[in-house]
């Protein structure tokens, strides 16, 4: 019977301890970089060019404005990707747009909050694309995001990777139809 009741306090604690650090866990944030030889104008019309998006943004579906003007601040889209077999949905707000040199946007779902600053800079090379990532898990993930934030950043990198071959396969004066 004492072992039944030490067994019991246990898990107790252990469901209190989680639950404590659903709220206390800060957000995990990383940074992810590429340059790529085109101009900012190039690289900016490919990064927003939906139609294209599934080439690079692995498990991309479909992006639907479901509020708002396309592209402005305030609107809102419904984002679906699949990753292994399952169907993940995600709301994004755009917070901030400066054409051809940044944007911000919080990316959302049951599970997961995701603020997201991406820059463009001119560079000696092209243009530089910075990616800044504030991540905070919601519910009962929140104590476990620190753990996935470090594969989070991987495919960020492989999907930056991705970007980069479809911008320097663009011609250079490709921005220019706009």
């Amino acid at each position: 019977m004492k072992l039944l009741k030490r067994t019991g306090i246990f898990f107790a604690i252990l469901v209190l301890v989680y639950l404590v650090l659903m709220f206390v866990i800060p957000p995990s944030s990383f940074q992810v970089q590429v340059t790529v030889n085109r101009p900012p104008a190039v690289a900016w019309k490919v990064f927003n060019d939906e139609t294209r998006m599934g080439e690079w943004l692995i498990g991309f579906q479909s992006m639907d404005l479901i509020a708002g003007e396309k592209g402005a601040v305030g609107s809102r889209y419904r984002m679906v990707f699949i990753d292994e077999g399952e169907t993940i949905e995600m709301e994004e707000e755009m917070l901030t747009v400066v054409p051809e040199k940044e944007f911000s946007f919080v990316l959302r779902n049951d599970f997961i909050e995701a603020e997201v600053m991406i820059r463009l800079e001119a560079a000696d090379a092209g243009t530089l694309i910075t990616s800044d990532n504030k991540v905070t898990g919601v519910g009962l993930i929140a104590p476990l995001m620190p753990l996935l934030v470090g594969s989070m950043q991987e495919r960020q990198i492989e999907q930056y990777q991705l970007l980069k071959g479809i911008i320097e396969a663009e011609p250079q004066g490709a921005a220019e139809g706009k």
